[in-house]
């Protein structure tokens, strides 16, 4: 017996004769068109929603750099381009076990079918075009329709496409179609706002995967429902999903956009300029390898609130704060330079809350990161790096060799400390 796919339209049309006083009728109803379910209808499932980008190759990068730049490709100059200070994205936090790039918190890569996209032209979401050829944070086209190698990361680059994955099990309504679902994607305090469609990777996955462009708002401005999403440098995103068939199912992910780190005063809350940072890769104890946008040698150290030209873009800090471009995924550690009036990093007794809870906070600390243990990092990260002031008061005491004297009388005096 062969069975009716569930989600089959089916149409049903009743026809009827009879006899009445020896003449023969024949009568058609309407047509009424229904669609199967299963005998026993299954429970929604919950949606996830995923952020993620495509993975770079760092190693062949950094050896271009290192081969164009005799591994000295920086200065310090005058600031061309200001890194953008304001900290309207504080809640987002660095995590190593979670992650705000997921509705579920966990963190998601592999390989992925992802197809050629549509985006709405307005709010409706019912006019859709194509979407054009998607790049990378360079510029580099990336090729689509394909399998591309995808990581989830709550920190992308401005100019990086952002790929979105969806896992809704219950949107397989037909098992032999290649289906599609919408997602919203807002920017920072809503400047944009983007509504995309999502490709179902092979019939009967429940996997969606699309992607949105974004551009530098700074070069193009906003502009809604333009399939591209304009952000800055320190500013966030949002992306949601909401199940047509089940109102409940509404999902969330967020992320930021080159963010922003800052050294702390962990006293105080005040941000602390002058200060050497480093980053150390874990796995082999030495300074890490950096790349700038561009893809230059970025420097490490670096100096907080301090001006650095690579390549002929220059990147300033803000006052207190420190970058680190673009990194190769893995574990770092963050070392601070000696200093005559702060240590690193501060008391295991102090606590990140209590920080926090400071008039300039909250702040973003971590208990791994923030305290100077290893920490996992995609592309870049956000993390503030807490200080504690030094003891440096000096008690000094003199003495002399009489309590009472006359005028122009000679005094000896001892000084001690």
């Amino acid at each position: 017996m062969q069975t009716t796919l569930q989600n089959t339209s089916i149409e049903n049309t009743a026809f009827v004769e009879y006899d009445y006083r020896s003449q023969q009728y024949q009568e058609q109803s309407n047509t009424v068109t229904f669609k199967t379910v299963p005998d026993s209808p299954e429970p929604r499932t919950p949606a996830e929603i995923t952020l993620m980008h495509n993975s770079i190759n760092f190693s062949a990068q950094l050896q271009a750099a290192n081969a164009a730049s005799g591994n000295s490709g920086f200065s310090s100059p005058i600031s061309s381009r200001t890194i953008n200070s304001t900290n309207s994205s504080r809640s987002f936090s660095n995590i190593s076990s979670r992650t705000t790039a997921s509705s579920t918190g966990a963190a998601l890569n592999g390989a992925f079918s992802v197809q050629s996209g549509q985006c709405a032209t307005d709010a409706t979401g019912s006019n859709l075009i194509a979407q054009p050829t998607p790049t990378d944070y360079q510029g580099k086209p990336l090729a689509i329709p394909s399998t591309l190698s995808l990581a989830s990361d709550e920190f992308f680059k401005v100019g990086d496409t952002i790929f979105v994955h969806i896992k809704d099990l219950d949107q397989n309504q037909n098992a032999a179609l290649i289906e599609k679902i919408i997602v919203t994607i807002i920017s920072d305090n809503g400047n944009d706002q983007e509504t995309i469609q999502l490709t179902e990777t092979n019939a009967s996955s429940g996997l969606f995967t699309g992607f949105i462009q974004s551009v530098d708002v700074n070069a193009v401005g906003a502009t809604a429902f333009n399939c591209e999403l304009s952000v800055t440098n320190d500013s966030s995103m949002q992306a949601s999903y909401q199940d047509k068939l089940d109102p409940r199912d509404l999902v969330k992910a967020g992320a930021l956009f080159d963010p922003n780190s800052y050294v702390v005063n962990a006293d105080t809350g005040e941000y602390v300029n002058g200060i050497e940072v480093t980053l150390i890769d874990a796995t082999t104890d030495l300074p890490a390898d950096i790349l700038s946008d561009e893809g230059g040698v970025f420097p490490n150290p670096v100096i907080t609130g301090n001006s650095y030209t690579i390549n002929g873009t220059t990147y300033a800090f803000p006052y207190g704060g420190f970058a680190f471009p673009v990194l190769a995924s893995g574990d770092y550690l963050i070392k601070v330079g000696g200093s005559a009036y702060h240590k690193y990093p501060i008391d295991e007794l102090k606590l990140l809350n209590d920080i926090n809870a400071l008039p300039s906070g909250p702040f973003n600390l971590d208990e791994l990161g923030s305290r100077g243990r290893k920490f996992i990092s995609g592309i870049t990260f956000r993390l503030d790096v807490p200080v504690e002031n030094l003891d440096n008061n000096v008690i000094l005491t003199k003495t002399s060799n009489k309590a009472t004297a006359g005028i122009g009388e000679l005094i000896q005096l001892t000084q001690s400390t």
